[in-house]
């Protein structure tokens, strides 16, 4: 039997960073018999040097920070049951919303229920979209954050956000 692997690559200058992480979930079917379950986790957004706040109530989209766009991305290349927006986020003080959602650059629209929220103030939240595959488009396009507060006073800050496919 094979044990899981986990590799990861921390580049923070390129626009894409590409992180295939081969890791071995063995589960166990009806059966009784062996499931291997792979993930490919693809990063959107990394702020490697702390995280990035904003005060605006209104959407912004981050696609001028390094690293900020996943370029070219189109679902049909590769084989996957299912699309996970993840974010890493957190509000500077409790029950002021900090959220995030996933945005199409090249239609200029946010893809649906990929709007993630979080009030936690005193750590950073992992938020997780349901199964998005059947929301993004069947052509290749450019993929960025938008981000907002719920306060135009109190910052909302992101960490990370990312897309994990399931093979």
């Amino acid at each position: 039997m094979k044990k899981g692997i986990f590799f990861v690559v921390l580049i923070p200058t390129i626009l894409f960073t590409f992180v295939y992480c081969p890791f071995s979930v063995n589960t166990k079917d009806d059966n009784g018999g062996e499931i291997l379950t792979k993930t490919l986790r693809l990063t959107i957004w990394r702020d490697y040097h702390g995280c990035h706040s904003t005060t605006s109530t209104t959407y912004t989209i981050y696609d001028e920070h390094p690293g900020s766009i996943l370029i070219k991305f189109k679902k049909s290349d590769y084989s996957v049951s299912s699309i996970n927006f993840v974010g890493l986020l957190r509000s500077k003080i409790e029950g002021i919303k900090s959220s995030i959602a996933l945005y199409n650059l090249t239609d200029g629209e946010m893809i649906p229920n990929t709007e993630l929220t979080t009030t936690s103030s005193d750590k950073y939240t992992i938020v997780e979209s349901g199964n998005m595959i059947d929301y993004l488009p069947e052509k290749e396009i450019n993929l960025c954050v938008q981000f907002k507060s719920s306060d135009p006073i109190n910052d909302a800050e992101i960490r990370g956000a990312y897309l994990f496919l399931h093979l």
